[in-house]
């Protein structure tokens, strides 16, 4: 039930363009019901059930795939949550031109920002670890390449918020077995060999390019920065 939900909000998410018209009560407010990616994007905002839903799902795939084990909906759960990564990606690529919209719709609804919902505390755990959880994906590369992708994108997008390096930094390596993960994953994400059929090709060179730009663009920012991470630098120490 979850998949099919979540492919179904994937795909208005996708196809939706922000437009002052979309927004109620405001002055080019249209007559018409607005589009369901519209709403989409205000829960995805707002500190809303939905989007809690989303972390949760995010959360809950991080313990089941930890274990390597089978378990009953496996195939379900990595289908599931390659939607909700590709609706919070959406999310964020869309998020300044949502707000630009927004503005000038002069609309009264209030929103915090995917952006920064992603850095606030996980309820489950205590503690600010969604990201820890979607760039995590990461390490599932060997047999869920697009998930791997989707968490690399996502941590690109977070990159670039402003004043955002030193407590993203610190999610990804406050558990020292965990950040071992992380960077081995994004060493197997630039390793890996193509297939011979050309999706898998060019699947494997989307991951790549993915993780080129993101070490571009953190790698200007004040040291330490998630790039130096990456990269293998020991981070302790001036850099």
């Amino acid at each position: 039930m979850a998949e099919k939900c979540l492919q179904i909000c994937d795909m208005f998410m996708q196809v939706y363009e922000p437009s002052t018209k979309d927004f109620p009560g405001g002055m080019n407010s249209n007559e018409e019901n607005p589009t369901p990616g519209l709403h989409i994007m205000i829960q995805m905002h707002t500190k809303s059930e939905f989007l809690r839903l989303i972390l949760h799902l995010v959360d809950e795939s991080c313990v089941m795939l930890d274990s390597f084990s089978p378990f009953s909906g496996k195939k379900q759960l990595e289908s599931a949550i390659l939607y909700a990564l590709n609706i919070i990606a959406a999310s964020l690529e869309k998020q300044n031109v949502f707000f630009d919209t927004h503005f000038a719709s002069n609309s009264s609804i209030l929103m915090t920002g995917c952006s920064k919902l992603l850095l606030d505390v996980n309820p489950r755990s205590g503690r600010s670890d969604h990201m820890l959880n979607i760039t995590k994906m990461v390490t599932y590369n060997a047999w869920l390449p697009r998930q791997s992708l989707m968490g690399a994108k996502i941590l690109h997008y977070i990159i670039l918020q402003p004043n955002v390096n030193n407590q993203l930094l610190g999610i990804l390596t406050a558990n020292e077995r965990t950040k071992l993960e992380i960077r081995q994953g994004f060493v197997e994400c630039l390793d890996n060999e193509f297939y011979q059929d050309g999706e898998s090709e060019e699947l494997e060179l989307a991951i790549k390019e993915e993780v080129f730009a993101l070490l571009r663009d953190a790698l200007p920012q004040s040291a330490p920065n998630v790039a130096h991470f990456l990269l293998g630098f020991d981070i302790s120490k001036d850099i």
